[in-house]
């Protein structure tokens, strides 16, 4: 976590303070996949929506997901935020497609089974699509619907918490499960909060 800001937003600008930040990210990812390696963990997550680095500085990633697999013997993946997924470069270097996966799936209130399952049309087409040409399955690293009035309309939005909205969360779960989880290219995924 970066104190008072969101992940995606780090950036650097000169060339020395990007050589000191993928220096110690390195060294903090070796020694988180040593562990993981030791444990036998299954799968290891090389960074978590560090999206203009991992547009900007992509060939860094390319490296350090090659030194990973010099040292932990699973199956890796990057998460990348939902709105740039399909923009890294690198997939082909990892196991997986990994996506938090907060798309916009509605806009109302509280939003309907049919509502949600229906918002997800262009952005499942897409990610079939991607998962087929990189013959690659897909993980959602991270997704989650908080019971909250909107929740389907920007899930990652914490700002209606005084509000109290099970059906809208129920239906919309009930949308990404029926929409993903029975299909041969996607893997599953980590609820989040």
């Amino acid at each position: 976590w970066i104190t008072g800001s969101w992940p995606g937003d780090l950036e650097f600008s000169n060339e020395t303070d990007w050589l000191n930040f993928e220096k110690t990210y390195s060294d903090y990812i070796f020694s988180y996949a040593k562990l993981a390696d030791s444990m036998r963990a299954e799968s290891f997550c090389v960074g978590v929506e560090l999206r203009k680095s991992a547009i900007q500085r992509f060939q860094f990633w390319e490296k350090l997901i090659d030194s990973v697999k010099s040292i932990y013997s699973g199956k890796i993946t990057y998460a990348s935020n939902w709105d740039n997924y399909d923009k890294i470069k690198f997939w082909n270097k990892l196991d997986f497609i990994g996506i938090d996966a907060y798309f916009p799936v509605s806009e109302s209130k509280t939003p309907t089974f049919e509502e949600c399952y229906s918002g997800w049309e262009k952005d499942y087409n897409n990610i079939k699509t991607l998962s087929n040409k990189l013959k690659l399955k897909v993980i959602f690293t991270e997704y989650g619907y908080r019971n909250v009035d909107f929740t389907g309309k920007e899930p990652w939005d914490d700002t209606h918490h005084n509000t109290f909205n099970i059906e809208g969360q129920n239906n919309a779960y009930d949308a990404i499960y029926s929409r993903f989880w029975s299909e041969p290219w996607f893997e599953g995924g980590f609820l989040w909060k």
